[in-house]
């Protein structure tokens, strides 16, 4: 257990952390999981910060002074800040802020395609607390310090104070910056839903910046979601953190929800400007889920995929073989993978582990798409498979060793299902042993008496033997 920083402590310098998990740790004062300060950069990438825990503030990070800090693909959920008592005349309202962030400084933050869930304060800011706090002049500060682009923050808690889901505290603030500065805190295609606190604004406090299509389903307590596809005061409709596909959970959209398709039509972007191609997950984004004239991203962390509710695949698996075949002797099996809906099935993955009794020959045929082996493992990436459309994959293998029934299972499913769906095929070939080789033998006797019993012992493989004898004349 450490006082700051219960998981690392970065100060100055450039870090990176790439698909990494840090959790259950601990920190006596602030920042459970990683504290970082100084002039420095800090990019988290692909990872999970879960389950860490402080009494200050920062459960899951401190975030301070100058430093510049971008979160990606990332889940910060689980992290607390409990509150308590650290040392004689600590400030009492200063305990337990941020369950998930703290973040106190000038320099920028910003998070995209992420998620923040599940993490608790005792005071203010369950997900997310921003705090402008200093008697001295910070000087020019960009309104939009903190920015928030295709982010999930939901189901977080502030257990006795407000902001379950995000606080933005502004104390002793400097008067002369001028009212454009009000706001340190933007959002962009960001959904805020499901969070509670205990004494008001469940899921948002402060006066926060829209840049458009958010979602926020409690605005009690915090102003600024009134720009072009903003949607205050609706519900998300979104399920539990869970393994959704890809390296970090995720929040699926459930069916109905008006987060599905309603981003910002001109594409959902990052800090730079760039249309964002991927959701967390790192499955397609955008995608035309609602029969839009056009495909819009969904807003928040999580991309809706054709295949979570419109498209069905049927997958049928057959042998050449005519009765039964030998070992030694070669076969195919061909397999088709159909969408029999009337929309696109996406991202279509094959998986056919092949059964003992076989080896893979090759080479792979296949209508659409890439296939390869591993060993006797056989995988396609079919991609997007059209309505109605019928994706055929032929391969050849040798028959290894006898069995009445090798059988064989092969897998596809479409990867951006909200709840993966899987179909399976089946086929049951009969191997048997092969024929003995050879046009035949002679034996032939010599010094043996009328009526004596001769043989010869032929051992024919495969665990199989043969014994010619006979009487002499």
């Amino acid at each position: 257990e450490a006082t700051q920083g219960g998981g690392l402590f970065l100060s100055d310098g450039e870090t990176t952390i790439q698909n990494s998990t840090i959790s259950d740790n601990k920190a006596s004062v602030i920042a459970g999981g990683i504290f970082f300060q100084g002039e420095g950069r800090l990019q988290i990438d692909s990872s999970t910060i879960s389950n860490n825990t402080s009494i200050l503030a920062g459960g899951g990070l401190t975030l301070g002074f100058v430093s510049e800090v971008l979160i990606s693909n990332s889940t910060i959920s689980g992290n607390e800040a409990v509150g308590g008592i650290i040392e004689a005349g600590a400030p009492e309202g200063s305990l337990g802020y941020g369950g998930g962030i703290y973040r106190t400084g000038t320099g920028p933050v910003i998070l995209v395609n992420s998620t923040v869930s599940g993490n608790t304060a005792l005071t203010d800011g369950g997900g997310i607390f921003i705090e402008i706090n200093s008697e001295e002049p910070l000087g020019p500060l960009d309104p939009n310090l903190n920015q928030f682009y295709n982010v999930t923050l939901a189901k977080n808690t502030a257990t006795q104070g407000k902001g379950g889901g995000i606080a933005v505290s502004m104390t002793n603030f400097p008067q002369d910056l001028g009212a454009s500065t009000e706001s340190f805190a933007g959002f962009t295609n960001t959904l805020i839903a499901d969070n509670s606190a205990g004494t008001e604004a469940p899921d948002c406090f402060g006066i926060l910046t829209s840049q458009g299509y958010n979602l926020v389903s409690n605005i009690e307590g915090c102003t600024g979601f009134n720009q072009a596809g903003d949607q205050p005061g609706v519900p998300a409709l979104i399920g539990p953190l869970a393994n959704n596909g890809g390296p970090t959970q995720t929040h699926a959209l459930q069916s109905g929800s008006t987060a599905i398709d309603r981003g910002n039509p001109e594409g959902c972007i990052d800090s730079n400007g760039a249309v964002l191609m991927r959701d967390q997950r790192n499955f397609t984004r955008p995608v035309n889920a609602t029969g839009q004239a056009s495909a819009i991203c969904d807003i928040g962390a999580f991309e809706v995929g054709l295949g979570d509710s419109n498209s069905t695949l049927k997958v049928t698996k057959t042998d050449d073989v005519e009765g039964s075949v030998s070992v030694g002797d070669s076969f195919s099996y061909t397999i088709t993978v159909t969408n029999l809906s009337s929309e696109p099935a996406m991202d279509v993955q094959l998986n056919d582990p092949l059964p003992s009794e076989v080896t893979f020959k090759g080479p792979i045929s296949s209508s659409q798409g890439t296939c390869s082996n591993s060993g006797n493992v056989v995988n396609c990436d079919l991609g997007d498979i059209a309505a109605n459309a019928t994706v055929t994959i032929q391969f050849a293998v040798i028959a290894s060793s006898p069995n009445n029934g090798v059988v064989n299972t092969v897998t596809v499913r479409a990867l951006t299902n909200a709840t993966t769906t899987t179909q399976t095929a089946t086929v049951t070939t009969q191997v048997i042993e092969g024929d003995l080789q050879g046009s035949g033998c002679i034996l032939n006797a010599a010094n043996y008496a009328p009526g004596s019993l001769i043989g010869m012992f032929l051992p024919l493989g495969l665990g199989l033997s043969f014994i010619v004898r006979r009487r002499v004349k």
